[in-house]
């Protein structure tokens, strides 16, 4: 059985036809996320009116934002990322549309299932799942089920884990989260507020981001100390992952990790310091890539999965 995979991230709106461990016809498109949920669905729903649907039993859509995944609703919209998602009606959305069922879920959640099924977390029953990008994703599997809570959102909330009380403010209303530590917002306020910006490469970029700050980390003291920073910020993630919900391994995706290189041995590291007495839980890079959220709702749309 098929199904019309798709990943509605925050940059890029990927869709693909998903058969068994097969991702193939995959689009991308830019989601121009700031112009809201409408724009973005009718954007979408072009897009698969671009697909052959003979044969495809249904549609899954993978978010980035808090999901109530037993009612196909979602629970919250940030501003400036597809505000107003949480008005839509994604059953009655799908059916008019293609007529087909609709199953949604949380971006990390599906990502996790992905790399469960087919990826790096294969055979894992303890596994937590980090996705970096502008922000933190987290999911987290027990004994082989999602951990989901009453209110939907356990298990998703890690990136905002306390790491400083006296830190930056966060969009969740919050202060000193792991995602506001970290984010291109505070490492910008940092870096212009130091004394070697002015000499260093990154005050000649139009827009610091991630790829500027690992470019020049290594001739540039400035970039070096920026990219340290927001590896221990992910670090504390990891290691309060691994105390809070007894994970074995974790998997760690997202665009960042093309740095895999340098991220990978300061987060097993991180996992040496959690408190495990039963040994080192395993950090693992994730091997799905873009495909692993598209998989993991082929997943959730054919088999009978179970959540905590």
């Amino acid at each position: 059985m098929s199904i019309i995979a798709v990943d509605l991230g925050g940059t890029n709106l990927k869709v693909g036809v998903v058969d068994g461990a097969t991702v193939s016809s995959v689009q991308s498109v830019e989601s121009h996320s700031h112009r809201g949920a409408a724009a973005a669905l009718e954007r979408l729903a072009g897009v698969i009116g671009g697909y052959d649907l003979t044969g495809v039993t249904g549609i899954g859509l993978a978010l980035p934002t808090l999901i109530d995944s037993r009612n196909a609703r979602v629970m919250v919209s940030m501003k400036g990322k597809f505000e107003g998602l949480h008005e839509i009606d994604f059953q009655q959305w799908s059916q008019s549309k293609f007529g087909r069922p609709i199953k949604i879920e949380n971006d990390a959640h599906a990502a996790l299932l992905g790399e469960w099924k087919h990826g790096a977390a294969r055979g894992g029953r303890n596994v937590g799942m980090i996705t970096l990008g502008t922000g933190i994703g987290t999911s987290i599997m027990i004994e082989g089920r999602l951990l989901r809570g009453r209110h939907s959102q356990a298990g998703n909330l890690a990136g905002h884990f306390v790491i400083d009380p006296a830190g930056f403010p966060c969009v969740c209303g919050g202060r000193g989260c792991a995602e506001a530590q970290q984010h291109l917002s505070a490492m910008s306020q940092i870096a212009a507020a130091d004394k070697r910006f002015a000499a260093s490469p990154l005050s000649q970029t139009k827009t610091l981001d991630y790829a500027a700050i690992f470019k020049s980390a290594e001739s540039d003291p400035l970039a070096h100390d920026l990219r340290d920073r927001a590896i221990g910020v992910w670090g504390a993630v990891v290691t309060s992952m691994i105390n809070q919900f007894d994970c074995e391994q974790v998997i760690v995706g997202g665009g960042i990790m093309r740095s895999a290189d340098v991220i990978m041995p300061a987060l097993q590291a991180a996992a040496g310091r959690a408190c495990t007495p039963w040994g080192t839980a395993q950090i693992h890079p994730a091997a799905l890539g873009d495909h692993a959220a598209l998989l993991g709702m082929a997943v959730l749309l054919n088999e009978q999965f179970e959540y905590v």
